[in-house]
């Protein structure tokens, strides 16, 4: 089966005729392989090669980009920034507005 994909057949046919699995996408041939054969199947894109040396650079300055608590922050951020630029629209539409949190006076 690996010569065959080496000689130029598709992952995802081979998975057919051997496993009659059309669902996996050449995912269950590069499994197998690895595992078995421990050879590798998938090609890395060139955009993951140029995202390594960036990514170590960040981490060299202190810069972390994949941290969770990092990545909630920004979307915490953006949210606020969202929250804040829809309401800029409304009192700009609507200049009885209020801006802020609403109070009640009494």
């Amino acid at each position: 089966m690996h010569r065959r994909w080496q000689a130029g057949e598709s992952k995802s046919q081979l998975e057919i005729e051997y496993w009659s699995d059309a669902t996996s996408h050449g995912k269950r041939f590069t499994a197998y392989a690895r595992r078995w054969l421990v050879v590798e199947t998938e090609k890395r894109s060139g955009q993951s090669e140029r995202i390594e040396p960036l990514e170590q650079l960040l981490r060299v300055h202190g810069v972390s980009s994949t941290e969770a608590e990092d990545r909630e922050e920004h979307f915490r951020l953006v949210a606020k920034a969202r929250e804040a630029a829809l309401s800029a629209l409304r009192i700009y539409n609507d200049p009885l507005a209020a801006f802020g949190p609403r109070t009640s006076s009494c």
